[in-house]
């Protein structure tokens, strides 16, 4: 069809779309004393949908972002700090076969200042003051590696909210813990980790998680959205919702067993 043509049309559709002139009002007549049919309660439920951060980064309370590595072949959401150093994606030795990648951190010798990454989250990582927040991570140390991990919850500015270090780092991977209380609150902290001394680290499944989830259920849900999902009084959830049943390809798709 030539585009006079088509244009005519869509001008002819505008116009017989638009109120005749002079029109009667339309009236919407409610009967308040005559229900319709009763709809059971069992029939109102609600779906979940993994998109546009639903749940990682929305409902699940897991406040870093990429914390297995496994996102991509580059370290997404982790940034190497000012101050020298090196930051890569690594598979040398992974934890197991189904986690091949760890966050490989390394600094020169010699070491001047320190050599650190950080992960900012989701668009920032949300502290409270006063709030404690459990970190979980797997480490290992390159041969020679005498020094500690220093981990801090930081401002933008580099303003620190809570600080420790952990030590015992050798060859093989280790899973260590422990709790950060915030001194102050920001929407927009980050967790860094850093080292001062020459040689070689590996993290994966790094974790931070804060001790108020919703029934204070560990690995929890975010209390602010799971207590309004739970107002709702749902009859059932289904999940996988939506067009996400089926994911990108089929190997994507949920597989319960796995």
């Amino acid at each position: 069809m030539p585009p006079a043509a088509r244009l005519l049309l869509f001008a002819l559709a505008f116009l017989c779309a638009l109120p005749a002139v002079g029109a009667a009002p339309g009236f919407l007549h409610i009967h308040a004393d005559r229900p319709g049919p009763t709809i059971s309660p069992m029939l109102y439920g609600i779906f979940f949908e993994e998109i546009n951060m639903a749940g990682d980064g929305g409902l699940y309370a897991e406040l870093v972002r990429n914390r297995s590595l496994e996102d991509a072949e580059t370290p997404d959401h982790w940034t190497l700090l000012p101050g020298g150093g090196a930051l890569a994606v690594d598979t040398s030795q992974p934890i197991n076969a189904t986690n091949p990648r760890s966050l490989k951190l390394t600094a020169p010798d010699p070491v001047s200042g320190r050599v650190a990454v950080a992960n900012e989250g989701y668009w920032g990582i949300a502290l409270e003051k006063g709030h404690r927040y459990d970190l979980s991570l797997d480490l290992r140390a390159g041969d020679g590696f005498t020094g500690l991990l220093d981990v801090t919850l930081e401002g933008a500015d580099g303003q620190r909210y809570a600080h420790a270090t952990i030590s015992d780092l050798t060859g093989d991977w280790k899973r260590h813990t422990l709790t950060l209380t915030a001194s102050a609150t920001d929407p927009k902290a980050r967790l860094v980790f850093a080292i001062t001394r020459p040689g070689a680290l590996w993290l994966d499944n790094v974790s931070l998680f804060p001790q108020e989830t919703f029934k204070g259920r560990e690995n929890g849900l975010r209390p602010d959205l799971a207590e309004k999902l739970a107002a709702l009084k749902p009859a059932f959830v289904r999940f996988p919702g939506g067009c996400w049943v089926e994911g990108d390809q089929l190997k994507f798709a949920t597989r319960w067993k796995r």
